[in-house]
C-alpha cells in the first residue's frame, strides 16, 4: 500500500493513477484464499449485474436467506438488495458512458429496471443527481471511471 500511495503521489493523469489502483486491486484479489460457496454467490450476482433473486443468490451460496442477509452486513457492510441496487445502477451508468447516444428508456431496461422511474429514483440516491445532470457532466469530462472497469 506504502509503495502505490507513492506512486499516486508522482502522477499527473487520471487515468494512470485510476489503472494503478485497478491494478493494485487486482493484485491483491489474486491472492485471496479459495473461494466460498458465498463468494461465488456474490459473483454470480456480480456477473448479473444485481439482476439475480435473492432467494436464488442465497441457494447458491448454501445458506438460507437469513443466514445470506447476516453474511452480506458481515462482510460487505450491507444487505444484499442494497448490493443488487448499486450493482444494477452500475450497469445503466456504464452502459450510459459506453453509449452517451443511448436513450434513458433503454438504459433502464438493459439494466434489469422495472421502469425508467426506478433507475431515476437510484441515480438520486447513488449519484446525488437526476440522469440529465450526469449526462451533462459525463460530456464535460474524458475519464469514464466505470466503463473500463477490468474485472
Amino acid at each position: 500500500m506504502k509503495i502505490l500511495t507513492e506512486q499516486l503521489s508522482e502522477i499527473t493523469d487520471l487515468e494512470v493513477g485510476k489503472r494503478l489502483v485497478e491494478n493494485f486491486l487486482l493484485e491483491r484479489l489474486h491472492s485471496i484464499n479459495k473461494q466460498q460457496p458465498f463468494d461465488k454467490a456474490l459473483r454470480a450476482l456480480y456477473i448479473n449485474d444485481g439482476n439475480l433473486s435473492i432467494t436464488k443468490t442465497a441457494s447458491l451460496s448454501c445458506l438460507s436467506i437469513k443466514q445470506f442477509e447476516r453474511k452480506c452486513k458481515e462482510r460487505i457492510g450491507m444487505n444484499p438488495k442494497s448490493y443488487a441496487r448499486i450493482l444494477k445502477f452500475s450497469k445503466a451508468y456504464r452502459l450510459h458512458e459506453a453509449f452517451p447516444e443511448m436513450d434513458w428508456i433503454s438504459i433502464a431496461y438493459k439494466s434489469g429496471y422495472y421502469d425508467q422511474m426506478h433507475l431515476i429514483k437510484d441515480f438520486k440516491i447513488f449519484a446525488g443527481a437526476n440522469p440529465s445532470e450526469i449526462e451533462k457532466q459525463l460530456r464535460n469530462t474524458a475519464i469514464k471511471m466505470q466503463k473500463d472497469l477490468n474485472f
